[in-house]
């Protein structure tokens, strides 16, 4: 009998476009994304001639890293954008973070252009929206607004794990996947996933196991010669996908 433990594939975001307007540029990875590159940059603005005075939209691109909810802990989000200028005064920004429509929070930024949130587990899972954004001068005040928007998602964590058996030409896979819920703040059944063979260099669904109220799903099969299995879970708007390595039996 061969074990193989599932593994999710790592997700990447970038604020990617122009450059930007200010003093100082750097680049760095977003907290929590793997290689991950952003442009930040002060919110300092300089003076100009009235006649060469930038008007809105003053962002060029926006984005926040995704996130992969694993346990009942709020987690700190990174958010940053690119801006070809910024309102005269600007101190501080805000961009609204919200989901299906509603404002959950808001991600704000001191003097650069990377700022961040905190994911709470109540906002729930799925595909939410930094953006628009305001900017501030140092007394609060508001001074402009941009409506540049970006989408990113919230999936949840999975786990598991495949065991195949075999018997002459019978073979029998286990397949064990939870993910994480955060309606219930516990790992629960992925209630179906893909075991795949390898066959002429690709990797083809043989059988969409369905699982149990533990996560537990079998399949009985007969090969004759050794092939490569795997287990893939779907990537979709909630669960983040994951997948084994192959077990050659």
């Amino acid at each position: 009998m061969k074990t193989s433990s599932i593994t999710r594939a790592g997700a990447r975001v970038a604020v990617v476009g122009a450059t930007a307007v200010a003093l100082m540029i750097g680049t760095s990875g977003l907290a929590g994304a793997d290689d991950t590159t952003s442009v930040s940059a002060t919110l300092t603005s300089t003076a100009a001639p009235a006649s060469a005075a930038r008007k809105a939209p003053y962002i060029t691109k926006i984005a926040s890293n995704d996130v992969v909810v694993s346990s009942k802990a709020a987690q700190k989000v990174t958010t940053a954008f690119n801006f070809r200028s910024v309102p005269a005064g600007t101190a501080s920004a805000r961009s609204n973070i919200s989901r299906g429509g509603k404002v959950l929070t808001v991600s704000t930024y001191g003097s650069t252009s990377r700022g961040s949130f905190t994911y709470r587990p109540a906002y729930g899972r799925g595909a939410f929206v930094v953006g628009p954004t305001t900017f501030y001068d140092a007394a609060g005040q508001r001074l402009a607004g941009d409506d540049a928007r970006a989408t990113f998602h919230v999936r949840s964590d999975s786990r598991g794990k495949l065991k195949i058996s075999s018997t002459g030409s019978s073979k029998r896979a286990k397949a064990n996947v939870r993910i994480w819920s955060t309606a219930k703040g516990r790992y629960v059944s992925a209630k179906r996933v893909r075991l795949q063979v390898l066959s002429g260099g690709s990797w083809t669904t043989k059988k969409t196991i369905k699982l149990n109220a533990k996560g537990t799903g079998y399949y009985s099969f007969r090969s004759s010669t050794a092939k490569k299995y795997r287990i893939v879970l779907k990537t979709t708007a909630t669960v983040a996908g994951a997948k084994t390595s192959g077990l050659r039996i």
